[in-house]
């Protein structure tokens, strides 16, 4: 059965003193070859607290001189203060390193806790930049759903306007046809009867006029037909530029949404970084 590292060290004093080295942690350190300062201190400790007692045995029932005695008692009393002195310098050397250790452990915890704040303040920044581009998009599809409801409508204004243009063509064809009628009749019945006079036929055809009523229509006709191409145009324009207005909202609504679909992506891998980062620190 192999030996403890305290019955090595009782071996190891022995063999030292019989060599008439004085036993010391190091050299007994050196001589077993293994065993920690604190084990070796104090099973150093009990081999001089055995050799007192052995000695004090041998002056009892030994013919051991007193100046031997003496000696071996200094030499014990004085390894024994030194090996009092290593214990206390090694254990206050202990307390320095975990002093240190300490230290050093604030300051890591310290600047750990400084990287998690600077971490969360850009994960908040990167959430607010999120819901700014958010909102920016809301805004832009609104614009461009009340761009499409007005291009319906002024759709829907050309479509009629277009229909009453028609019928007004129709009604001034239909007035055209009747004022040329009118006219040839009167031209007829004036060339086939100088007595049959101007007034005559005014007399027999009340309604006629002479045409003037129908020319003056005729006019009233063109000029409301105008009025509704003029309206007409002014429609086809705002439509044009309606159309021209929402073709660039789209153009801008596309580009925006190409540009935060980038930047939510690169969010969504800087946040996931951030997080990572944030749940290594912690």
């Amino acid at each position: 059965m192999p030996k403890s590292t305290r019955e090595m060290v009782f071996d190891a004093a022995e063999a030292l003193l019989k060599e008439g080295v004085k036993p010391s942690q190091q050299n007994v350190r050196d001589r077993i070859g293994k065993g920690s300062a604190t084990t070796i201190h104090k099973a150093l400790n009990e081999w001089w607290g055995g050799l007192s007692a052995r000695l004090d045995h041998q002056q009892k029932y030994s013919d051991v001189p007193d100046f031997l005695s003496k000696t071996l008692l200094d030499v014990w009393q004085q390894a024994l203060e030194r090996s009092q002195a290593v214990l206390e310098k090694d254990q206050q050397a202990i307390k320095d390193s975990l002093l240190q250790k300490q230290s050093e452990l604030d300051e890591l915890t310290v600047q750990s806790q400084q990287r998690t704040e600077k971490i969360a303040s850009q994960l908040a920044q990167a959430y607010d930049r999120i819901d700014e581009q958010q909102q920016r998009l809301d805004q832009l599809q609104a614009d461009n759903l009340e761009l499409e409801k007005r291009l319906v409508e002024a759709g829907g204004s050309n479509q009629q306007l277009t229909r009453q243009n028609k019928t007004l063509e129709k009604i001034v064809a239909q007035l055209e046809r009747r004022l040329n009628a009118e006219g040839s009749a009167f031209s007829d019945l004036s060339s086939s009867s100088s007595s049959y006079s101007k007034d005559s036929y005014l007399t027999n055809n009340p309604n006629g006029s002479d045409g003037a009523d129908l020319k003056k229509e005729n006019n009233n006709l063109k000029a409301t037909v105008e009025k509704l191409d003029s309206r007409l145009a002014e429609k086809e324009s705002l439509l044009a530029m309606n159309q021209d207005e929402l073709l660039e909202v789209k153009r801008r609504l596309y580009r925006l949404e190409s540009n935060t679909d980038g930047q939510l992506n690169a969010k969504d891998t800087e946040i996931e970084r951030l997080l990572a980062l944030l749940a290594d620190k912690r």
